[in-house]
């Protein structure tokens, strides 16, 4: 996570993304250490305990948040929305869940642009494929 760019987001703002990383952790159904580790470093940065505990809950109970509408200039939709890619193309795989939570967040960021989702959502998938490939060769690197 971008701590910096974290830093500067207003209380809804962060609310908003720890709620989307939440969603994108639960949404392939399969919590891996890494998604985890996003997990709790965008949770640290709320003040408000009820909603971390009740975002836990729902990652305890594997239950998908609602993602309401963000209003934000697009530069910055686009920044919080990077943050999403990480934690969606961790383990190196996407399910076609996941995928769709992210369609979601891109358009209640206020992406509608068809070309612009779909060259967001092939962002995410090639960022996974990488990710896939960089775990296979440190594998067989012996790491």
């Amino acid at each position: 996570m971008d701590n910096a760019l974290i830093d500067n987001l207003n209380n809804e703002q962060k609310k908003w993304l720890a709620i989307a990383v939440t969603g994108v952790v639960i949404a392939d159904g399969v919590l891996d250490d890494s998604e985890i580790d996003f997990l709790e470093n965008v949770l640290s940065f709320l003040e408000n305990e009820e909603m971390v505990d009740n975002l836990l809950e729902m990652v305890r109970q594997m239950k998908l948040p609602p993602l309401r509408p963000l209003k934000v200039e697009a530069r910055v939709a686009y920044q919080i929305f990077r943050e999403l890619v990480p934690v969606a193309a961790a383990g190196g795989t996407l399910s076609d869940r996941e995928l769709q939570f992210m369609e979601l967040a891109l358009k209640r960021l206020g992406f509608n642009d068809p070309d612009f989702v779909r060259e967001a959502l092939d962002m995410v998938k090639l960022r996974a494929e990488c990710n896939r490939i960089d775990e296979q060769l440190e594998h067989q690197a012996g790491g």
